[in-house]
């Protein structure tokens, strides 16, 4: 009786943590298999008394999400539905930053140089030019072009951070989203949460649900703050007495996927066309995503070029120096 209380009391008092995906994986897989909850606890050790109480936590950081589904979905598709779009999400961010971390890398390290050789070598260097009274046109020159290349790509940088933290905030991402849409530079972002979008609306549709009941669930959807905000913004406008693709419609949303959700409706074949959007997006993403890299990499190899050539002239200031003597 007092082991019984004091493992309630530490249930109670234990911190929540997130249950690791392995694990919601691993109880997915054996509820599909047709295992009791109360079997998969005691294989498991699980600290969770029922297959709800289980799901709860899962979704202890979406409570809204949860209780959508909860009143449409058995436990088992409500898990399988929190799994599969995070393992979207996460592989699909994952591959994006394995695209640009290289660039993005090699861009840090010649900045950093660059820094290195503007506080360090070159004073150091033009002093002692000046102490021979020799003049060096070459490397002067270059170190003008550096100094302004330099400045220029601080300008950038200092820009670029200052974004990045201005749209942490969510009101801040929406208005840079209202603002921008309709850029052609905005292209390649506004490909990237379509497709969250539409694998989210098709998850959904799969598991059952109704065209309202989908936006409703993805309008209280907090796994991503683009698909709320766009089935908020879609809603609305049903509300408005618009029809469902006039209402998808509103130049937030990827073209391609409003003309084959369109041709999904008409032929009835909604889940064939959404999987042939997200497989050719996906493509369309990445081709984007390796041209900015390939971007960065020009300008960086192109920075490393000029260092290696202000490089070669320090080397050989010292011989020139010496015929001057």
């Amino acid at each position: 009786m007092k082991s019984q209380m004091f493992q309630g009391l530490y249930k109670l008092l234990k911190p929540s943590k997130r249950i690791p995906k392995e694990t919601i994986e691993l109880v997915i897989a054996y509820l599909e298999a047709g295992v009791e909850f109360d079997q998969i606890k005691n294989l498991m050790t699980l600290p969770y008394d029922t297959l709800e109480q289980f799901c709860s936590t899962v979704y202890k950081d979406h409570p809204q999400v949860y209780l959508k589904l909860k009143n449409l979905f058995s436990m088992p598709m409500i898990l399988r539905y929190y799994s599969d779009y995070t393992l979207f999400k996460n592989q699909l961010f994952h591959q994006i930053y394995q695209q640009l971390s290289y660039p993005l890398i090699l861009f840090v390290c010649i900045y950093t140089l660059m820094t290195f050789f503007i506080l360090k070598i070159f004073p150091m260097i033009f002093l002692l030019i000046s102490s021979f009274d020799i003049t060096m046109p070459m490397l002067r020159w270059l170190y003008y072009f550096v100094v302004i290349t330099y400045i220029a790509l601080t300008i950038i940088v200092i820009c670029f951070v200052i974004l990045i933290v201005v749209l942490l905030k969510k009101q801040h991402l929406k208005l840079f989203v209202i603002v921008c849409h309709q850029y052609p530079w905005f292209k390649t972002f506004k490909m990237i949460y379509t497709q969250m979008f539409a694998y989210t609306f098709l998850l959904i549709y799969q598991l059952g649900a109704s065209t309202q009941q989908i936006l409703e669930i993805m309008r209280a959807s907090t796994l991503s703050y683009f698909v709320g905000w766009l089935s908020e913004l879609t809603t609305y406008q049903l509300e408005e007495g618009e029809s469902l693709i006039e209402s998808l419609d509103n130049h937030f949303l990827d073209d391609q996927f409003i003309s084959l959700f369109q041709l999904g409706r008409v032929d009835n074949k909604i889940k064939e066309y959404l999987d042939t959007f997200l497989d050719l997006n996906h493509k369309r993403i990445f081709l984007d995503i390796k041209k900015i890299s390939l971007t960065l990499k020009q300008i960086t190899y192109g920075l490393l070029a000029i260092l290696i050539i202000i490089f070669y002239q320090i080397l050989l200031s010292p011989m020139q120096m010496m015929s001057f003597l």
